[in-house]
């Protein structure tokens, strides 16, 4: 391997085993003490680099391209750089996503001494990452084997499933750059590397184990399944394309009634035909509370949207059976009675032998009913208001998304709103920073997954989350694959109007709404990214489908009147709640 100079050979090594390892996405924010590492990515054949200049953003981008399934790599200079990129960092940890933070740092001598842009970066996303690596400055005394392996150890930590941030941090001293310099290791300092550099497989390979059930725990699990007669499926938020057709198969198994998160991927009835869809807008009624009481719960996977639905399994006490590859409690509720950690298809494969009471019954046949009723309220309610609301924009998605990719959602409203009237989900890969549920770092999401997605992505935001992260509106331009952008603009934080904190006027705007009167058109045009402004419901149908079919990224900006909006969503919740109190 060619090098002019140590740094150079330690980064190229580096670069090399994340590419085989799976990591050939690297986005670089600039900077000087990371030049060994962003020269290492530029110059390697397998990898794809993309420069960022704001390290927050990169982060995110990278967190996309995990979302859309090829996981990433920020590299990043030292000091603020690296703590730049810490939310994205959490939001990988809670979402269980494969994240890597590969940052240059100052040597020790300059550490703790007044030098200029360095902070302790050592354990700096403490226990945020699954895996932390302290590389020493490249040293001719440490073998390049040992530097592969450890590389290959902390990677197994966050890629192999479920994932999590990686933090690699490396020292280095002068040359920063490319320097050509008399060789500083000795002869034969590579000579262990002989088939490592022939081949493409990393220098130690990981093998993930199979994570079986015990006779002990299928037998227990056999008998709590056995013993429902009102069981109900939870499927929350899945982390895979597997995950999710396994989870599908338990609920086909089962035949039990399903509460299907958005993120699911499980809400589809042609795919899992006893979902019920509108649980969150059903749970709002009294009387369905009260015939929705199941004895036995069985969670698949992560958590869920829905406010209601957590609110309605803490008046209950069912067994309640959770069912994850993760070893955190991701429970909706304190009242677990076990946790599995496995994969859900060692729980379809106990399915298949034991015997198992199968089929809701009346239990589901009720559920059924009533989520029928709600599905025609909804039809006249749309039918009738045609003002353009948050909910007319949600249900416009939802019906001209048909085969057109990745959906990505913001968090206050947009997700929520989707969560409680998605009932085709036709984008089968949908997904929202729910981890944390910041409203941080959203485009640079949606921007990562269209890098690395095999087709387009609609985003649908708040102007909040789109002022909260404008400067990677620079991203979109860098997808080769569209991002229609939909920015949802109440002049706003419009979330607080349907919180408590709501009732105090005389501190709602002054403390909580932030109103603003900024639209979005003269940053779309500093960008160079097509721009629309509609304000009514037919137009907003038009500009999307529109969008759908072109081969550009594009902002949709869509004004909403706040106050309209609110109104719009208590009269849907009056309406649904009337019809269900009077045929329950």
């Amino acid at each position: 391997m060619e090098t002019p100079n140590l740094n150079y050979l330690w980064a190229g090594l580096i670069v090399e085993e994340l590419t085989r390892n799976g990591v050939r996405h690297f986005i670089i924010a600039p900077g000087s003490r990371s030049a060994p590492l962003a020269v290492a990515a530029f110059q390697n054949r397998n990898a794809s680099a993309l420069i960022h200049f704001d390290e927050r953003g990169a982060a995110y981008f990278a967190l996309g391209c995990a979302r859309a399934g090829s996981p990433a790599a920020v590299i990043c200079t030292s000091g603020t750089a690296v703590a730049n990129c810490w939310p994205a960092v959490a939001e990988a940890c809670q979402s269980a996503l494969p994240l890597v933070i590969l940052s240059a740092d100052r040597p020790p001598e300059l550490q703790a001494c007044g030098a200029n842009q360095t902070v302790h970066q050592e354990g700096i996303f403490t226990s945020f990452v699954r895996g932390q690596l302290n590389l020493p400055c490249p040293d001719e005394h440490i073998p390049v084997e040992s530097l592969l392996a450890k590389v290959d150890d902390v990677l197994a930590k966050g890629l192999r499933s479920p994932g999590g941030p990686i933090h690699i941090n490396c020292m280095y001293r002068e040359p920063l750059a490319p320097v050509p310099v008399k060789k500083t290791w000795p002869r034969g300092y590579l000579a262990g590397l002989k088939e490592w550099k022939a081949g493409v497989r990393p220098f130690t390979v990981w093998e993930r184990p199979e994570r079986l059930l015990s006779s002990v725990q299928r037998a227990s699990l056999a008998t709590t399944l056995s013993s429902a007669r009102r069981g109900l499926i939870l499927a929350g938020r899945l982390l895979t394309a597997r995950e999710q057709e396994s989870a599908v198969q338990v609920a086909n198994k089962l035949g039990w009634p399903v509460f299907a998160d958005i993120t699911s991927g499980c809400r589809r009835k042609d795919r899992c035909p006893a979902v019920i869809r509108y649980y969150d807008l059903l749970l709002r009624s009294d009387k369905f509370r009260s015939q929705c009481r199941p004895d036995v719960v069985l969670h698949l996977g992560d958590t869920f949207v829905s406010k209601g639905l957590q609110d309605h399994l803490r008046t209950l006490n069912p067994a309640y059976i959770h069912v994850s590859p993760r070893q955190e409690h991701r429970g909706l509720v304190n009242h677990v009675s076990r946790h599995y950690e496995s994969d859900m298809g060692e729980l379809i494969a106990q399915l298949e032998v034991a015997d198992i009471h199968r089929g809701g019954g009346s239990f589901l046949e009720g559920l059924q009913a009533a989520d029928a009723v709600v599905e025609q309220v909804l039809e006249r309610f749309f039918a009738k208001n045609r003002d353009l609301s948050e909910l007319l924009i949600a249900r416009m998605v939802d019906d001209n998304l048909d085969g057109a990719g990745f959906l990505m959602m913001g968090n206050s409203m947009p997700v929520r709103d989707m969560d409680m009237l998605g009932k085709n989900c036709s984008s089968d890969i949908i997904h929202a920073n729910r981890g944390v549920s910041g409203i941080d770092g959203n485009i640079a999401t949606a921007a990562g997954m269209g890098w690395s997605a095999q087709s387009g992505v609609v985003a649908i935001l708040g102007d909040m989350a789109a002022l909260h992260d404008i400067n990677s509106l620079a991203l979109l331009s860098k997808a080769p694959k569209p991002v229609i952008l939909v920015i949802i603009n109440n002049r706003g934080g419009g979330i607080f109007s349907f919180l408590p904190i709501a009732a105090y006027k005389e501190v709602l705007d002054a403390c909580f709404s932030s109103s603003h009167d900024y639209d979005f058109r003269q940053a779309a045009a500093m960008f160079k990214i097509d721009y629309e402004q509609v304000t009514t419901g037919d137009r907003f149908q038009k500009a999307l489908r529109f969008g759908l079919s072109q081969k550009r990224s594009r902002i949709i900006e869509v004004a909403v009147n706040r106050e309209a909006n609110i109104q719009a969503h208590q009269n849907c919740y009056s309406d649904v709640c009337k019809r269900l109190d009077d045929v329950l």
